[in-house]
């Protein structure tokens, strides 16, 4: 081994005499060294056998098998001549990517053993895939199109789209505002396309610091920065690889990276920070905005030629004040699914509530309407969700109505009546039945009180 120093080369040969069963040899299968046990075992001296072929001491020797193949061989079952079973490990060389030989060791094994161990594992084998199977079975099923509720013309259409574009290979772009559930029609198009049995990774643009959002996406080589992890670290893209991948809020990916995304989508892959070779990727990408990317564009902020290359498909989520059709059936999956992850019983809203929700403008999408039902049946407990349960919620929308903001008075006048015949409801709750008392309450002449409980149809 004239590649290595003298005193080093001793060491070597020490370590190998004293492993348990090991030979190196050349890349000619010439034997180099081989452990004491070894020879114990061959019942031979080491000048015998040194400067030999393997196959002249061994003559069923595999080892010419991974010279020739220049692969690693681990775990092989090889059988001595006495008839005694060995498991092998054979290591090809390399040293400055040239190859100089084969450093193989092996145990002895009890063949009883090996069989219940390999039953063992095969066992866990199709445990694992039936549980994987049942796992992609369930996520399917949650995020099918089933799991995008709405019943109104825009959101079937929605779903008549992604049941044609789900199977292709087209990029898409969901747009929508905060709150409109833009994630879930990311899943049903993941999970209806050919590589719904494939990872779906998913990635916030705006939830990382810009500085690491490039090593997030591609990756990087040990030693690449300053605090980089000494084994580097794979991307988010070489995790989705055969799968697909959701950029969320892609409109906050800082410009010097877009560059980058750029050339991945168009090249089919990628570069990790700090490695000079790129690695192939096959992953189908969806991204996700709640801006206006074109008015980005003007402003120099995106880049026009990734925009068009993410937008194949675009797919525009309507607000929640769009599609007022829709409320009933979302506040009732989402009282079903609050009952389920709170083990409480809410029946359902009553009329004057769902009114109320019909009325208001919305502004936080469906994302406002579940936290306002779920605070609701938590004040509730059970039974209907009445306008007693949504103190909270009339209040917030008393606030946001003003004559500016309504163009109709119709519509102003119909809320505030709403609000004011609650708030003499609870009056009338807190004194007891007692008029007076409400009167006071509330701030109201007698009289008035009188006129509005008529109005009202009101009966204490």
């Amino acid at each position: 081994m004239t590649y290595i120093n003298e005193s080093f080369q001793q060491i070597i040969e020490h370590a190998i005499r004293n492993l348990y069963y090991a030979i190196i040899t050349d890349k000619n299968g010439i034997i180099i060294s081989m452990s004491d046990n070894y020879l114990s075992l061959l019942e031979k001296k080491r000048d015998e056998v040194i400067g030999k072929p393997v196959r002249s001491i061994i003559s069923n020797s595999q080892i010419y098998r991974v010279i020739e193949s220049k692969k690693e061989e681990i775990g092989d079952l090889f059988q001595m001549l006495d008839g005694r079973t060995m498991v092998c490990n054979r290591i090809p060389i390399f040293i400055d990517k040239e190859f100089h030989g084969v450093l193989t060791s092996a145990t002895f094994c009890d063949l009883k053993e090996l069989e219940i161990l390999q039953e063992k594992v095969i066992k866990l084998e199709r445990e694992n895939q039936f549980y994987k199977e049942q796992f992609s079975e369930l996520n399917e099923a949650k995020f099918n199109l089933e799991s995008i509720i709405g019943e109104s013309a825009y959101i079937k259409n929605l779903k008549n789209t992604i049941i044609k574009i789900a199977p292709s290979e087209l990029p898409v772009l969901i747009t929508g505002k905060t709150g409109t559930g833009k994630e879930g029609f990311a899943n049903a198009i993941h999970y209806l396309s050919q590589r719904k049995k494939e990872k779906f990774v998913k990635i916030n643009c705006a939830a990382i610091p810009s500085g690491l959002l490039e090593s997030e996406l591609f990756g990087y080589e040990k030693g690449a920065f300053s605090g980089a992890l000494q084994n580097g670290k794979i991307g988010k893209f070489q995790v989705a690889n055969n799968g697909s991948i959701l950029l969320d809020e892609i409109g906050e990916m800082p410009l010097e990276l877009q560059s980058k995304l750029l050339r991945a989508l168009q090249e089919k892959e990628i570069e990790r920070i700090g490695s000079l070779t790129s690695t192939k990727i096959n992953v189908r990408v969806i991204c996700a905005t709640n801006q206006d990317l074109e008015e980005l564009i003007e402003k120099g902020k995106f880049r026009a030629d990734l925009y068009y290359r993410i937008n194949s498909v675009e797919l525009k989520i309507p607000p929640l004040n769009e599609r007022l059709e829709d409320i009933p059936v979302l506040s009732n999956y989402f009282i079903k699914k609050i009952n389920q992850s709170m083990g409480i019983n809410i029946s359902g809203l009553t009329e004057d509530v769902l009114k109320l929700f019909l009325d208001y403008d919305w502004k936080g999408n469906i994302r406002e309407l579940e936290n306002v039902i779920e605070r609701g049946a938590i004040m509730a407990g059970e039974g209907f969700l009445k306008m007693e349960h949504f103190d909270f919620f009339i209040s917030k929308v008393k606030n946001k109505i003003s004559p500016q903001e309504d163009t109709s008075e119709k519509y102003l006048k119909n809320v505030k009546s709403k609000i004011e015949k609650e708030e003499i409801l609870k009056a009338l709750t807190m004194a007891n039945g007692n008029k007076t008392k409400a009167a006071k309450i509330l701030g109201l002449d007698r009289s008035v009180l009188y006129a509005r409980l008529k109005k009202y149809n009101i009966k204490p």
